[in-house]
């Protein structure tokens, strides 16, 4: 059996369960949302066939305007190097372009051009349609219930997420099981 079918399946190949049922099942999400597979299947979906590193910038230049390179290199999680080589392929493409930071002359920030905002539209029209299908027999009241614990959730991790970094650069991030 292949990873990709036991991940298909719901498997877990390491047999190390979750001991919180909500944490397995939003991991399995994010997981099968991250998957490379899925992620090309949208980046084609959404017009930019073999291009994943270039969606996902793109989706994150769309969610912070006014990006700066080295910006959108931390959030990618990869190195400047790496950021210049999609950014370069993006633009290209004419899906951005770098223009000067009217705050800081030195720098510059990433904008999505005419076609850029085009191929995020299609990402979030894509992701409005799937979601609108995966609850597409859920109930009013069912949808509102889940929104509104899923944004309560969202601002409880944002939180938590802040605090983690804050204390990790502070030396004073240590996590015990008791």
């Amino acid at each position: 059996m292949t990873h990709a079918s036991m991940h298909d399946r719901g498997e877990n190949p390491l047999e190390l369960p979750y001991r919180s049922e909500l944490l397995a099942t939003l991991s399995a999400l994010v997981a099968m949302w991250s998957r490379p597979g899925f992620q090309a299947d949208l980046a084609t979906a959404a017009g930019m066939t073999g291009e994943l590193s270039g969606l996902q910038a793109i989706r994150l230049i769309s969610f912070h305007p006014g990006l700066r390179p080295s910006e959108l290199a931390d959030e990618l999680g990869t190195g400047r190097s790496n950021a210049s080589k999609v950014l370069g392929r993006l633009a290209k493409a004419g899906f951005v372009e770098l223009v000067p930071d009217e705050e800081d002359g030195r720098s510059s920030i990433i904008r999505l051009t005419d076609a850029g905002t085009e191929v995020a539209q299609r990402t979030y029209d894509i992701g409005d349609a799937m979601v609108g299908e995966l609850v597409s027999t859920w109930s009013q009241a069912d949808m509102k219930t889940f929104i509104t614990l899923s944004q309560r959730f969202t601002a409880a991790s944002r939180e938590y997420a802040a605090r983690l970094r804050r204390d990790v650069h502070a030396g004073s991030a240590v996590f015990t099981t008791e």
